[in-house]
């Protein structure tokens, strides 16, 4: 229901402002145009942050976030003496994810410019799904001890 408002709204809005710039005064011409550059400026500017975060990922960012994720499961296992089964296999279990992850990671970046933007995609959402897990687990730990 409220997305079908929000559609409802959004429709009503364009279409507010495709009167305007065709048919409206000339102050309400001027208002629709000025809104058409800024959300043009907008879209420019996620473009950009798109872009800007693709070469990012492409030049190795998450490789050496993983890397020293597996640096600091190793030091969570031999330097916390009071860890439960539980959290341990919870390591356990984040680690071999981090190692699954950094083998997907390794054939996107085989792959350069022929990947296919969906997987990339889903791996980003995977890479921060598994980042907040492992925050979480590491505060839980923390809260312990």
């Amino acid at each position: 229901m409220i997305k079908s408002l929000i559609r409802l709204a959004l429709v009503v809005v364009i279409g507010v402002l495709v009167y305007n710039y065709f048919l409206g005064s000339p102050s309400e011409k001027e208002s629709a145009s000025k809104i058409f550059n800024e959300v043009k400026e907008v879209g420019s500017s996620v473009a950009d942050l798109l872009r800007s975060e693709k070469e990012k990922f492409d030049a190795g960012k998450y490789d050496t976030a993983l890397e020293k994720v597996g640096g600091l499961f190793d030091k969570l296992k031999t330097g916390v003496d009071n860890l439960s089964s539980e959290q341990e296999g919870e390591i356990s279990n984040l680690d071999a994810e981090r190692k699954e992850l950094e083998e997907r990671l390794k054939d996107l970046e085989s792959q350069g410019e022929d990947a296919d933007s969906s997987k990339t995609e889903n791996l980003r959402e995977d890479l921060d799904k598994f980042m907040e897990r492992t925050k979480r687990m590491i505060e839980g730990i923390e809260s312990v001890n």
